[in-house]
């Protein structure tokens, strides 16, 4: 079974909720800004308390007229209101309970003291939040919220309403500078009015390294006979430490072969290599026809910078490139030396024929337990990348290094110093199948492509199976010449996390019966659930209105537009077939006819069920349109009659 998507990072809140026609108008809250705003991080979740200052007016039942933004991907999932009389807990119910106990409260007769309410739904991507006051007063509102985050260089960020800016602990928003560099990582749309904040997450650096810092975070969820994963992988700030042992000996090729741009270029890889391993021992060996050590002994690499420095300024080229020679030179040196053996190769990987034919050989003629890097440094072009086809690079390969083609500028050598990459990397997932947006980079793993992830890179990957489950899901990479694996088993410990997610994300919408789940599974506001509290005395509003009570109506539309629907009120007086008919209306509102264009709909009920509809128009877009909105509409109906067929139109204005 397939599931439909669109998504990006900057998710969008549920696009399904009830509609209350309120009988008293709106209460006026512009500026509902956050007064504080607590944020904390669950692993790949941030949580946020928002508290607000609503000023409402009673006695009434209305719909606060102000909008209450959600961080990207948000979901509120908690609430409480502190008045005069205390703080009162708002419970998740079902969302047609909480309609229902609202419609309630504006039909009943007023009493010695009104029953105070709050309810909070989701409201065609936005919150609305309908508050039954019995004076004016001005309530404390906290609203608890989860999204999902977006890891880089050891910090996972979220996407934040602007309007949050002055209210979030100073310690957690990122620089504004760090923007673009966010919206690209993760894949965020380029929205204004939002800011993004961040939590340190330094568990990745507390691990061993190298694989230990590749992590994965897995979660499923069961959907009926689906079942759903969300697979994040996420690399270290610094996925590798140099060794505080480590004795490197670097080989500069100052054969006749090379240029002076190609001397200056591996002048500044040596400084650079220096600077990344200050704390390291070192020595460099010049070569042509035979090698020659440029320091008197092993020096420690900050010290030996400068005579370094002066030393390659000053080389003169000669003939011969007897690369051989120059390691079994650094073999003699490396023996001397306890700890960790490396050897760096430089030069423009031009070899005599007798060396040429099989580089990889070379590899015997230093200890097995020393590794060695290859670079060849063209003359042209800017900056290290890896080459597993260059010349040398089975010599690399053999030594459990890698070869890296170089350019003659922004020579930055630290990923010869320690691995700052996954290379090659690889995911398997047998049966499972990928959805979600390809920016999101795993899934072009997936497709059998190999990629590159640095440390401090994230990718995220959605996928769906069969009830069997799918197979654990495999990651495999190069760590310079060695081969790095990570077996990943999504498990369910955290699908309400994930249902939020998805809730939040509308990622299933394209298949109701999966989004319904789900959105039952989040536990969270949305189609499924609101927030609902109430305290305080037992009378209601009913005298508040314009002479009549209420009509509610819960639907979802997918093929028509959503913005059209509005509250309003129902005349109680007219009867039940009248409020049936009202609701219907408002059912097919969004799915406007064009001029001269008439649509006849002739609805079946019993009770608030829609059992039957038959569209008649010469529009066959606009049949599709009212069909779907009819056939998804739920109705609550006062007094509904237990079978009725109503007739509605919809026609074209000039």
């Amino acid at each position: 079974m397939r599931l439909a998507v669109a998504l990006g990072f900057a998710l969008v809140p549920a696009l399904v909720s009830p509609l209350v026609l309120a009988a008293s108008g709106r209460a006026h809250a512009e500026g509902l800004r956050p007064a504080s705003v607590r944020a904390s991080l669950d692993e790949a979740t941030a949580t946020f308390a928002v508290r607000y200052a609503a000023p409402v007016k009673g006695p009434a039942v209305e719909a606060l007229d102000a909008d209450v933004e959600l961080p990207a991907g948000g979901i509120v999932v908690a609430g409480a209101v502190t008045d005069a009389s205390g703080t009162h807990a708002l419970e998740l119910v079902q969302a047609q309970r909480a309609q229902d106990a609202i419609a309630a409260l504006v039909e009943a007769p007023p009493q010695v003291g009104r029953r105070w309410a709050v309810a909070v739904a989701a409201d065609f991507g936005r919150m609305t939040i309908t508050v039954a006051a019995e004076r004016d007063a001005t309530l404390g509102l906290e609203l608890t919220m989860t999204a999902p985050t977006c890891f880089r260089r050891d910090l996972r960020y979220v996407h934040v309403p602007a309007s949050w800016r002055d209210a979030l602990p100073a310690e957690v928003r990122a620089p504004e500078a760090m923007a673009g560099e966010l919206d690209e990582a993760c894949a965020a749309q380029r929205a204004r009015g939002r800011v993004w904040v961040g939590f340190p997450s330094r568990d990745l650096l507390a691990r061993p390294a190298g694989v230990g810092r590749i992590g994965a975070v897995a979660s499923r969820l069961v959907l009926g006979d689906a079942h759903v994963a969300k697979v994040e992988l996420a690399l270290a700030g610094r996925l590798g430490e140099v060794p505080a042992d480590l004795a490197t000996v670097v080989l500069v090729d100052v054969s006749r072969s090379m240029s002076p741009a190609q001397l200056e270029a591996q002048r500044e890889l040596v400084a650079s290599y220096v600077r990344a391993a200050p704390s390291s021992r070192i020595q460099v060996l010049a070569f042509g026809r035979e090698p020659r050590a440029l320091l008197p002994a092993w020096t420690p690499a900050s010290a030996a910078a400068p005579r370094l420095d002066r030393e390659l300024r000053a080389a003169v080229r000669r003939n011969g490139s007897n690369l051989d020679a120059a390691l079994r030179e650094a073999a003699v040196w490396l023996a001397r030396a306890p700890g960790t053996h490396r050897i760096v190769v430089l030069g423009d990987a031009r070899l005599p024929a007798r060396l040429g034919t099989n580089p990889g050989a070379l590899a015997s003629l230093v200890s097995p337990r020393t590794l060695i890097h290859t670079v060849a440094i063209a003359d042209l072009g800017t900056g290290l990348e890896r080459d597993d086809e260059g010349t040398l690079a089975p010599l690399a390969r053999a030594a459990r290094g890698m070869n890296v083609a170089a350019g003659l500028a922004r020579l930055d050598a630290t990923m010869l110093a320690r691995p700052t990459s996954l290379d090659q990397a690889s995911l398997s997932a047998p049966g499972w199948t990928m959805f979600g947006p390809a920016e999101l980079a795993c899934g072009g793993i997936l497709e059998g492509e190999l990629m590159t992830l640095g440390e401090g890179e994230t990718c995220r990957w959605y996928g769906e199976t069969d009830r069997r489950g799918g197979q654990p899901i495999v990651l495999s990479g190069l760590l310079w010449g060695e081969r790095a694996t990570r077996v990943i088993r999504p498990e369910p410990s955290r699908a309400r996390e994930l249902a939020r997610e998805l809730s939040a994300s509308q990622l299933l919408a394209g298949n109701d019966l999966q989004q319904q789940l789900v959105d039952l599974a989040a536990r969270a506001v949305n189609s499924a659930w609101s927030l609902y509290g109430a305290w305080g005395g037992a009378g209601g509003y009913g005298d508040r209105g314009t002479g009549g009570g209420v009509g509610v109506l819960h639907t979802r539309c997918n093929h028509c537009s959503s913005g059209t629907f509005g509250r309003g009120t129902a005349d109680r007086g007219r009867g039940p077939d009248v409020h049936l008919k009202l609701a219907l209306e408002r059912a097919i509102a969004t799915c406007a006819a064009p001029a001269g264009v008439r649509v006849v709909a002739a609805v079946e009920t019993t009770g608030e069920e829609i059992v039957d509809v038959t569209v008649t128009t010469r529009d066959p877009a606009r049949q599709k349109c009212v069909e779907d909105a009819l056939w998804s509409a739920w109705l609550v109906v006062p007094d509904a009659p237990p079978h009725a067929t109503t007739v509605v139109e919809l026609a074209g204005t000039p």
